[in-house]
Order: structure tokens, then C-alpha cells, then sequence
């Protein structure tokens, strides 16, 4: 390793340096049945002091917390933070639930509808 590697090692901040995450940390810890948005732990955590940014303080207790924590994320909107453990009483996958039907199903049903289709080859424009 490096001189700079050392020298960066050195200065860099880590979990106990920082009594907001530590904070944050104990938090999450006392009640673990709770889901919360990275929204809502960056807002406690800079109540506390914190200057990360939310997707590194995400990260950061991701890193604590491990396999234990799951992070849920979509495009455009905040992560869910959730213990793995209550993660399946909380989130259920529903068998009625349409989103749930196979894509190949679904494109098999798409496929045979369109084949039953009849339509008129004299109706159409031939010459675009």
C-alpha cells in the first residue's frame, strides 16, 4: 500500500467518527419493525448534525447493518430501508396479483389474441 493509501486510510472518517450516524444506528436498532425511506433517515440524521449525502448515509448503514438490512429501491423515488426479518410480514407477494403473471404468459396471450384477429387486406393502403 501506498504512502497516499495509508495517508487517506488515516483520515478517513469511519462509523464511530460520526455521532449522527451513530445516532441514526441506535435508532434503527430500537425499533426494527419499522420501515423508513432514505428520505426519513437523512432528515434524523442531519437533525443530528450529519453531513453525508442521503445515498452514501444509505450506504453507510447498509455496510453496518449487512445481509440484515434490506434496501428497496425505484427510479425517481426514495428507497425503502426494512430489516430482512420483517421485510416478509410487511411486504407479501399477493397470488391474485397481476403483476405477478409470467412476461412469456403474458406475450403467449398476446400472440394467440392477435392471431384470431381477422382483418381485410382490401381495406388497406397498399403503397405506404
Amino acid at each position: 500500500m501506498g504512502l497516499r493509501n495509508v495517508e487517506f486510510a488515516a483520515k478517513r472518517k469511519t462509523t464511530t467518527d460520526d455521532p449522527s450516524l451513530q445516532a441514526t444506528i441506535r435508532c434503527m436498532e430500537n425499533d426494527k419493525s419499522k420501515t423508513w425511506t432514505s428520505v426519513e433517515l437523512h432528515s434524523f440524521y442531519t437533525g443530528n448534525g450529519g453531513s453525508l449525502p442521503r445515498k452514501t448515509l444509505v450506504q453507510k448503514l447498509s455496510d453496518v447493518f449487512g445481509d440484515e438490512l434490506l434496501v428497496l429501491s425505484s427510479k425517481g423515488l426514495a428507497n425503502i430501508v426494512i430489516f430482512r426479518n420483517k421485510a416478509s410480514t410487511l411486504l407479501r407477494l399477493d397470488d391474485l396479483d397481476e403483476d405477478a403473471i409470467p412476461i412469456e404468459y403474458t406475450a403467449k396471450q398476446i400472440v394467440s389474441e392477435w392471431k384470431k384477429i381477422h382483418y381485410n387486406k382490401d381495406k388497406y393502403n397498399k403503397n405506404r
